[in-house]
């Protein structure tokens, strides 16, 4: 299998972030610790949870122990500076595998579990699109709409539609 997918769902997950990121960038800096409705009590904690599980998937996928490295509360230009590291981190480890190769890996719980990178990056690009939802809906509590990152709209923009 061709690794086209693998590498556009990357880029779609970090490009979508990278889009709230901007977004929030132009708000003040405290709505993102201001408690607001939401699957995490503040939008900052929803985005350092996915900096924090990527980090964890590639560690998963690397076959390597994970380094927690969160801090209390990060910063757009640190949740940013994270994020670019990741996005070159995967981008370096799926220029050396194949779409189909499998890995084993053990939860939080200790249950082993074997998956293909295909799998996984389908899993984190999900994971991705939930939280920003997520966002999304934390944000209307202030009526604000938020970024637009519908993957078609992903899809038109590299396209250059």
């Amino acid at each position: 299998m061709n690794n086209d997918w693998l590498c556009k769902l990357i880029d779609y997950h970090f490009w979508a972030i990278d889009a709230w990121l901007a977004y929030l960038k132009q708000m003040e800096e405290d709505v993102l610790y201001t408690p607001v409705p939401g699957v995490f009590p503040t939008i900052g904690e929803t985005l350092a949870h996915l900096a924090d599980v990527d980090g964890l998937w590639l560690s998963r996928l690397r076959q390597i122990p994970y380094p927690m490295e969160r801090s209390e509360q990060p910063s757009i230009e640190e949740l940013k500076q994270r994020f670019d590291r990741l996005r070159a981190d995967y981008s370096l480890f799926l220029q050396r595998v194949s779409a189909g190769d499998r890995i084993t890996y053990s939860n939080s719980k200790g249950e082993v579990f074997s998956n293909s990178i295909l799998e996984v990056v389908q899993h984190l690009s999900n994971h991705g699109t939930y939280h920003l939802g997520n966002i999304a809906s934390m944000m209307r509590h202030w009526s604000v709409s938020g970024a637009s990152t519908d993957f078609i709209y992903y899809l038109r923009l590299a396209e250059g539609e």
